[in-house]
């Protein structure tokens, strides 16, 4: 169990909010769905106990048949687009990216058209057109262009750290996450399942987003989200 000491900072920056007559918003967001497995009950579970909505990205050229029905028809868990294969198109030693600038942008929005048709024949309604870009990265000149990729009046963008804008253009609003608790760069020299990058630095990203949106430094209209896998 959590030490309770690990808490109180963002109990008392939770406290600062109501002080100022405002309310924290908050949003939960799981990548790399492909297949039903232990933990993604267990995860739908948390989120049905405490009432939280969720949104799951999925891969869809890896989504097995045994996603669909486990998620299907649940109230509170919507289905996010998460690229298409979640497949590196970047030069070795560069940050991975399966949407970014090596790739041209026309192979790039092909990918998205065949993995919205796939969300959306897989989920039917419980797909939202917001797209979750594989690590996070995507080219600029991709991002604007969502909604007619699709084929609708409007889609949502998701990537990691503060936004800089509520809307790029193109009727695309964005809202990130700000929070991500496993240790990715420590994960390699770790035992398997042990990469948790621990409660105190969790919680010190979630205090630190709600301080800044508090004090006026990023937007102080993003939800901030915290971000599974």
């Amino acid at each position: 169990m959590s030490n309770q000491g690990e808490w109180q900072a963002l109990m008392s920056e939770l406290d600062a909010w109501a002080d100022a007559g405002r309310i924290a918003h908050f949003w939960w967001r799981d990548d790399d769905a492909v297949s039903d497995t232990p933990a993604l009950r267990r995860m739908l579970a948390l989120s049905n106990s405490f009432d939280v909505p969720l949104g799951v990205a999925v891969i869809p050229a890896r989504v097995e048949k045994s996603l669909a029905p486990a998620v299907r028809g649940i109230s509170g868990i919507e289905v996010l687009l998460h690229g298409y294969a979640h497949a590196n198109h970047e030069p070795e030693g560069a940050k991975k990216a399966e949407i970014g600038a090596n790739r041209s942008v026309s192979d790039s929005l092909e990918d998205l058209r065949s993995g919205w048709q796939i969300l959306s024949e897989c989920f039917d309604r419980q797909a939202l057109p917001i797209l979750v870009p594989p690590w996070n990265r995507i080219h600029p000149d991709i991002a604007a262009s969502l909604p007619t990729v699709l084929g609708l009046p409007s889609a949502g963008l998701s990537t990691f750290k503060p936004r800089s804008t509520a809307n790029v253009g193109g009727n695309v609003r964005i809202a990130n996450t700000h929070c991500d608790p496993i240790d990715w760069k420590g994960m390699k020299s770790q035992p398997a399942g042990s990469a948790f990058l621990g409660t105190e630095a969790s919680l010190a990203q979630i205090v630190g987003h709600l301080q800044a949106k508090r004090r006026g430094t990023v937007d102080a209209n993003e939800p901030t989200g915290i971000l599974t896998h």
